[in-house]
């Protein structure tokens, strides 16, 4: 393994300054893509996915609250006993 490694760095080192730094630049980009596939990306799509179920988790309790207010406002008039009264004459 040593080996395969020593005459990797060799053919590196026969490399002209211009490959070696085309080289360089492609194993850093390819480095820098694979960090953002492995570990930017999927944090970015469960982000997205956490914001979506926090949006529906609000439009249901708005619907919530509405039917509450809905329900009080119409208890609360039955509760006066003048209203009532007034509604039977």
């Amino acid at each position: 393994m040593k080996q395969a490694w020593q005459r990797l760095a060799g053919r590196i080192d026969e490399l002209p300054l211009r490959q070696r730094a085309m080289l360089f630049a492609t194993i850093s980009l390819a480095l820098v893509v694979l960090a953002y596939v492995l570990m930017i990306e999927p944090v970015l799509v469960k982000q997205k996915r956490l914001i979506d179920q926090a949006n529906r988790n609000q439009s249901q309790l708005n619907a919530v609250r509405a039917q509450i207010e809905g329900v009080l406002k119409g208890k609360g008039v039955e509760k006066d006993p003048e209203v009532a009264a007034l509604r039977e004459l």
